[in-house]
């Protein structure tokens, strides 16, 4: 039963057919040639125990590749249905949910920190568009010591996300809040709690029901609450260095780097985010406009995505690096959709990624 606690933002916002139900065609077979070509040759290159990667074409055809493992000791193959950690792709889906939130006008982008958290560093004049762009100033929760502390321990436990919190507002602000550019994965653990906060439940549940439902994503998840809902869907071990990575607990993830989905999930979110109805359409250009302070500092960053201007084409979406996996998804403008998931922290998954995008455009001419 869906909750109500986007009942708001769901009526004020026309959900359009699951993405998955429009990449459906499969590509010649002299593109699909290459592709596959392609997605070997990086993976054995950065040495990926396992990756899966999907490429939807401007014709509306899709191709799907697999490689290598699911576990480095010999474990299955992976497939379509291997779920990966996506990392830092989930800051596309909070920034969704929270400007469906100031859509509905239950949040603003100048509503202040303080509000909830009037410890953070310069709290009364931190806003919910710098968590959003990424110029809090407040230090990322990944550059402390505890964070370093916990990496270097075999302690799984959990730290709890305030705590957490608590930890990075002793560390103090690094500028003024709005002047400046640092990617911060507290900003997104800030706006996860602020979205439980306001609507009195869990952010699970809240992404389950303002994002992943209405877009028929049924192989994406909160890592550490809840699991897919399409059937046949498993997670791949992740690994370091081939090496496979020991637990961690998901409040280091959460909100900024937790979610898990399969590459076909992440396609279809492309096209929910950049085609679809996710995004309200007051919201779309900010999401997608680089802010000053972002270009400026070589990151051309707006609301929860990124811009890159690569060799196939200018591209927005988002990469996503974290325990054991890699992860980067992104349409060009071109209209070449790519989305890669590599189970290993130090397998550069974009590497596999602009080489697709690569062969696509080059098979296309």
């Amino acid at each position: 039963m869906r909750t109500a606690i986007f009942t708001a933002l769901l009526a004020a916002c026309t959900v359009a057919e699951p993405a998955s139900e429009q990449r459906s065609d499969p590509v010649d077979p002299a593109m699909a040639a290459a592709l596959s070509d392609a997605l070997t040759q990086a993976a054995r290159a950065i040495a990926a125990p396992g990756a899966v990667a999907v490429v939807d074409l401007p014709d509306g055809s899709r191709w799907t590749g697999t490689y290598g493992v699911v576990a480095h000791d010999g474990g299955a193959s992976t497939t379509p249905d291997t779920a990966f950690r996506a990392g830092s792709i989930t800051k596309t889906v909070v920034a969704t949910a929270v400007l469906q939130a100031f859509d509905a006008g239950v949040l603003s982008p100048d509503d202040r920190v303080a509000r909830w958290y009037p410890s953070m560093p310069a709290a009364a004049d931190v806003s919910l568009d710098h968590l959003l762009t990424h110029r809090s100033g407040i230090a990322s929760y990944t550059e402390i010591g505890p964070f370093y502390r916990m990496l270097g321990s075999q302690d799984a436990s959990a730290p709890g996300i305030d705590t957490i919190l608590d930890w990075c507002a002793d560390e103090g602000g690094a500028f003024p809040p709005g002047t400046a550019f640092a990617y911060s994965n507290t900003n997104y653990h800030l706006l996860g709690r602020i979205l439980e906060r306001t609507f009195d439940a869990p952010l699970a549940d809240l992404l389950a029901d303002a994002v992943w439902a209405p877009a028929g994503l049924g192989a994406s998840w909160l890592d550490g609450h809840g699991g897919p809902t399409t059937e046949g869907v498993e997670m791949a071990q992740g690994h370091l260095n081939g090496e496979p990575q020991r637990p961690i607990h998901p409040d280091w993830l959460w909100a900024s780097g937790g979610l898990v989905a399969t590459a076909a999930d992440l396609a279809d979110w492309a096209a929910e985010l950049l085609d679809g109805d996710a995004v309200p359409a007051p919201w779309r250009a900010a999401m997608r406009t680089p802010t000053p302070e972002s270009v400026a500092a070589g990151e051309a960053y707006g609301m929860g995505l990124r811009v890159r201007e690569l060799p196939c084409g200018r591209a927005l979406g988002h990469t996503g690096s974290t325990m054991g996996f890699q992860s980067d998804l992104f349409r060009t403008d071109r209209g070449v959709t790519v989305a890669v998931v590599v189970n290993d922290f130090f397998s550069e998954a974009s590497d596999i990624a602009y080489a697709l995008c690569d062969a696509a455009g080059n098979s296309a001419n």
